[in-house]
């Protein structure tokens, strides 16, 4: 008798050698699979649509100057006007064979005569693990075609590829009005006594709460805060999370028991000083995660891991597998804050989550830090932001409690 799963991956890899076998060369620059109906949402409702991911794409060539495009299309009779569609939301699963090379996805309507393309996430090894997570765009974002009258539009994902092609691919349905509440998460690292001296007290009288990521090794050092300065933040809603030590631990990666070790030393030492709303959150050392650290650090109980990638990311429906790889925006150096703002307007726009990081903050004029004048005005808008009720500012302990489960209230329409 043939069992079940044989029969599943047969008729899988059936599936995928008839789709590889309708893909057309379409320019020395991409391929393209035309007219394949987005995965199919069986009658369970949404998360019976998460477990029916049936499509995985994938591209091989041996033609290595060339750039692949997995292409997904449809003809779309819209539901309503593009303009009251919303934050557009889809699932990618991701699937490595040996290395990484999916640089972005992104969505794309197009008619007869316009076409609109917007990049939803930029995607690399260093950028999010093999695994699942949510990818989302605003149709505002799609000028040619916002208030404007359709009744369809072709609707693509695309997911482009460098070689050597390794990278595979499986979508959800589309889900449209699915917009969640704009969130912001500041965050500080290093324990520069600016912080306290600077930050903190222009923070406080706006009533905003940040996360201070603790590496203990740096406590009552020169130009570093003391004990009851940490403790001082804490009372008033900050967060203490751990930051590494020494600094560089995380990031070699070669003693995987020594990495876990160090971390627990600046956990215990915030849960023996009563600082344990976030203890069990932590940052990585230059952003430079790796799988099976995360996975050790995952099995000891630490439930987050901060990145430096600078992108938004949406946490409407969970997390998946982003819990260990958040990425996150930052301004070390300078009065740049030309990032800062363009991120913060994608997370009005899209209804998502950023991470915003900073380390030493200067006076105007001064070198090694970010210049105080900007970060200040950079907190003024998001404090207006907050007080119109355009975003929620939360610390770690408070964004995760909200997204630390599946949400099932709720369920969105599907494209």
């Amino acid at each position: 008798m043939i069992s079940r799963r044989f029969f599943l991956n047969f008729a899988s890899k059936l599936g995928l050698f008839a789709l590889f076998c309708k893909a057309r060369f379409v320019s020395s620059e991409s391929y393209c699979i035309e007219d394949e109906a987005l995965c199919k949402v069986s009658e369970g409702g949404f998360f019976s649509a998460l477990g029916n991911l049936d499509r995985v794409f994938s591209l091989s060539a041996p033609m290595t100057n060339l750039v692949g495009t997995i292409l997904l299309r449809r003809k779309i009779n819209l539901p309503k006007p593009i303009a009251e569609l919303g934050t557009l939301v889809f699932r990618v699963d991701k699937y490595i064979e040996g290395a990484d090379s999916i640089s972005s996805y992104l969505l794309e309507i197009r008619s007869s005569n316009l076409i609109n393309q917007v990049t939803c996430m930029n995607d690399s090894a260093t950028v999010s693990p093999p695994g699942s997570r949510w990818v989302c765009a605003h149709v505002s974002e799609f000028e040619d075609f916002f208030n404007k009258n359709f009744d369809s539009v072709y609707l693509a994902i695309k997911a482009s590829q460098r070689r050597p092609f390794l990278g595979k691919v499986a979508f959800s349905p589309i889900f449209h009005s699915v917009k969640r509440r704009p969130t912001v998460v500041i965050t500080f690292d290093d324990l520069h006594s600016s912080i306290y001296d600077l930050a903190f007290p222009f923070l406080k009288k706006r009533n905003l709460c940040c996360t201070l990521y603790v590496p203990k090794d740096f406590v009552g050092k020169v130009k570093k805060l003391r004990l009851e300065q940490i403790v001082d933040m804490y009372e008033s809603g900050w967060d203490m999370a751990c930051d590494s030590t020494p600094d560089d631990t995380l990031t070699k990666i070669l003693d995987i028991e020594r990495s876990v070790r160090d971390i627990l030393i600046n956990r215990d030492f915030l849960v023996s000083q009563g600082l344990t709303r976030a203890a069990d959150h932590f940052c990585w050392t230059f952003g430079r995660w790796d799988i099976a650290v995360a996975n050790e650090f995952r099995s000891v109980g630490f439930k987050s891991g901060r990145s430096v990638e600078p992108q938004a990311f949406y946490d409407g429906f969970g997390l998946l597998d982003i819990d260990m790889t958040i990425p996150s925006c930052g301004a070390s150096v300078g009065n740049d804050t030309t990032r800062l703002y363009k991120q913060l307007d994608e997370v009005v726009r899209r209804g998502v989550t950023q991470f915003f990081h900073f380390h030493n903050i200067v006076q105007d004029g001064q070198k090694d830090g970010f210049c105080f004048s900007g970060f200040l005005d950079f907190v003024e808008k998001i404090y207006f932001l907050r007080n119109s009720g355009a975003v929620d500012v939360l610390t770690i302990s408070q964004w995760w409690n909200r997204v630390r489960k599946d949400r099932i209230e709720n369920s969105p329409n599907i494209i």
